[in-house]
């Protein structure tokens, strides 16, 4: 595992009616996702979270936007790791 990590915009949907991780779009650095918690307390946050880490199984933390659907996150992979990750099956 690679010590790099990379910086990644992330919209975040809370109250939805599953988990999903919609898709990237590498011209806005985006990824989008639906998360089932609501957001209170953190709830919607640990969910998002715990979710990729699961799917990217990288540590994955919040840098910014804890209080925003729109936040900014670092994975700990490099940018053509991350790529892969995000376009695996």
């Amino acid at each position: 595992m690679s010590s790099n990590k990379i910086v990644v915009n992330i919209k975040v949907i809370p109250n939805s009616t599953k988990f999903l991780l919609e898709g990237y779009d590498a011209v806005t650095n985006t990824l989008r996702m639906r998360v089932k918690s609501k957001a209170i307390k953190g709830k919607a946050n640990a969910e998002t979270l715990n979710g990729l880490r699961r799917i990217f199984g990288r540590n994955v933390e919040i840098v910014s936007g804890e209080k925003s659907r729109n936040k900014r996150i670092s994975v700990s992979a490099t940018e053509e790791e991350f790529l892969s990750l995000v376009k695996a099956p």
